[in-house]
C-alpha cells in the first residue's frame, strides 16, 4: 500500500508532468486500497489467482463471479482497480490495451473493464493425451 502512495508521490516529482488526472488517480487508488479491509483484499486475491490460473485473459468481473459463487461478502467493492493493479506487481497478470463490457448489472465502468492477461495460466490437461516430449 505504502509503495503505491510513494510511487504516486514520486510520479509527480520527477520526469515530465503527469497528464491531467494521472496523479490524482494513482493517489485515489492508493487511498481506496488502504480503505479496503484486509479480509476483502485476501478473498479478492485468492479469487483472482484462481481465475488467472484457469483463464488466459480475464476481467474483474470474472473475479467477482468467483467471490459471489463462494458466497464471499462483496458489498464493499472499493479498491477494485488498485487490487487488480496489485496482481501485476505480484507477477500474476499484466494489463492489456483491450476493454470488455461489464456483465454486472449497474456497473459504473462506462469505458469498459480492463482485460488482463494471466501470467500464471495453466491449461487443463486434455484427457487421453500423453506427453511424448
Amino acid at each position: 500500500m505504502a509503495q503505491i502512495v510513494e510511487s504516486a508521490q514520486s510520479e509527480n516529482q520527477v520526469g515530465p508532468p503527469p497528464r491531467a488526472g494521472e496523479g490524482t488517480k494513482a493517489h485515489g487508488m492508493a487511498l481506496a486500497l488502504m480503505a479496503t479491509p484486509e479480509e476483502v483484499k485476501n478473498h479478492f486475491y485468492d479469487a483472482a489467482l484462481e481465475v488467472a490460473r484457469r483463464q488466459p485473459t480475464f476481467t474483474s468481473d470474472d473475479v467477482w463471479i468467483v467471490l459471489d459463487r463462494k458466497s464471499i461478502d462483496t458489498e464493499k467493492r472499493m479498491g477494485v482497480g488498485a487490487m487488480m493493479q496489485t496482481l501485476a506487481t505480484r507477477g500474476w497478470a499484466q494489463k492489456t490495451s483491450e476493454r470488455a463490457v461489464s456483465s454486472r448489472p449497474g456497473s459504473k465502468e462506462r469505458d469498459g473493464l480492463t482485460v488482463w492477461q494471466s501470467l500464471v495460466y495453466k491449461p487443463a490437461p486434455v484427457a487421453g493425451l500423453r506427453d511424448f516430449g
